[in-house]
């Protein structure tokens, strides 16, 4: 395993991205970009190891349970506060992906504010997607945005939704999202905004469905107990 660090321009800002490669020769591996939601942006680049909150995909990849895969997880460079949003990151993340993984397979996956960011990347660059999963997204801005992110990207990938009713304010625009879904990619579950992302990012199939990790093709094996 190889854990490394890599800068990602945006504008006037730089963003760190946490990356974790399961071997040294992982070139022909699908790649995961994880987005995070809203507490674990820092302008503190010692705190990059925030990206790990929540038992996040890339803590999953650290602990030898995410296998043949490389994760990249950026960090939005703002402070704790309800103002900053991924959609001011997204054109400089598809770019730096595009790049860096253009030959690979990219999956994404996105927590709150992170699952906005997975549908505004795929706005902001078309195509770039081949597979996405988001845990309890927020809600997109206005009825504008909401239009812009869907449904037509939704439509030309695959994506997987579980979500929740905690946040009222955004349950609506999971529902939309849901809805555009196929039968089956989408699921509804009474548990806490954050037992809903460590669920989801422990491999829980709940109640027989689908997990995120078996609808992204990806190797999850649980090695420790939680």
């Amino acid at each position: 395993m190889i854990l490394s660090v890599s800068d990602i321009v945006a504008a006037s800002k730089s963003m760190r991205a946490l990356i974790v490669e399961p071997s040294p020769d992982s070139s022909t591996r699908p790649v995961l970009l994880f987005l995070h939601g809203k507490g674990e942006s820092s302008q503190d680049t010692n705190e990059l190891p925030k990206v790990l909150f929540h038992l996040s995909p890339p803590f999953r990849a650290l602990a030898g349970e995410l296998r043949n895969v490389t994760v990249v997880a950026p960090q939005a460079p703002r402070d704790r506060d309800d103002g900053w949003n991924w959609r001011e990151y997204v054109q400089a993340i598809g770019t730096f992906m595009k790049t860096a993984y253009g030959d690979r397979r990219i999956l994404a996956v996105g927590f709150s504010r992170g699952g906005l960011g997975v549908l505004q990347l795929m706005s902001a660059h078309p195509g770039l997607v081949t597979q996405w999963a988001i845990v309890d997204p927020q809600r997109a801005e206005d009825e504008t945005e909401q239009q812009k992110i869907t449904p037509e990207e939704i439509d030309r990938a695959r994506g997987w939704l579980r979500f929740g009713n905690q946040i009222e304010k955004n349950t609506p625009f999971s529902r939309h999202i849901a809805s555009v879904l196929p039968p089956g990619n989408s699921q509804f579950v009474d548990l806490k905004h954050v037992e809903l992302a460590q669920q989801a990012f422990s491999g829980n199939p709940l109640n027989g469905d689908v997990d995120l990790y078996g609808f992204l093709g990806l190797t999850f094996a649980r090695l420790h107990s939680i």
